[in-house]
This record gives C-alpha cells, sequence and structure tokens, in this order.
C-alpha cells in the first residue's frame, strides 16, 4: 500500500522494502490497518489488537496513533481519524 508493505513471515512492516523503525505498537496498530488499506478500522478492535489484554483507557489508541502519524509523515501515506468509525490509511495526494 503505497510503497508499505507486511513482511508475513516475520511480521515486520517495510517502506519501499526497508524495515520500518517502529516501537512495537505502532507497528501492531499499522499492521492491522494494512490488513483493511482505505477501510476504516474501528478503535475498539485497534485497542484490542494494540492492546491485546491488557485494560487500558480507549483513548490510549490516540496516543499511538500520533507517534504513528508523525513516523508516516515522509512516507507518502497517511493515518486519518474517522470521528466516530476509527481509523484508516490513505495514500497522501500529490
Amino acid at each position: 500500500f503505497a510503497g508499505l508493505s507486511l513482511d508475513a513471515a516475520s511480521g515486520a512492516v517495510c517502506l519501499n522494502g526497508a524495515p520500518m523503525d517502529l516501537a512495537p505498537r505502532e507497528a501492531a496498530m499499522l499492521r492491522a490497518l494494512l490488513a483493511r488499506p482505505g477501510q476504516a478500522v474501528a478503535k475498539e478492535r485497534l485497542v484490542e489488537t494494540v492492546f491485546p489484554g491488557e485494560d487500558v483507557q480507549p483513548d490510549a489508541i490516540e496516543v499511538v496513533a500520533y507517534r504513528l502519524r508523525k513516523r508516516l509523515a515522509s512516507t507518502g501515506v497517511q493515518l486519518v481519524t474517522l470521528r466516530g468509525l476509527g481509523y484508516l490509511l490513505k495514500a497522501a495526494s500529490a
């Protein structure tokens, strides 16, 4: 998706073939979003994926989204918030 790819064997996220340096929670969120590029992923589902088995506030995912957004800033991919729906990946407009 727009230069991002997922190595199924290792779970690593790559940008143009080079592994991205992501924190584990950022990588988990990006993997969940890459599974459905261009489609909204519910915030609740992301919380379950990024914080498995942990009792966290639902807003905790917003912190991870903020950090991931900063890492994606120069990649040509945007992390878009859809109020009331969740998040999605979108190729940046040229």
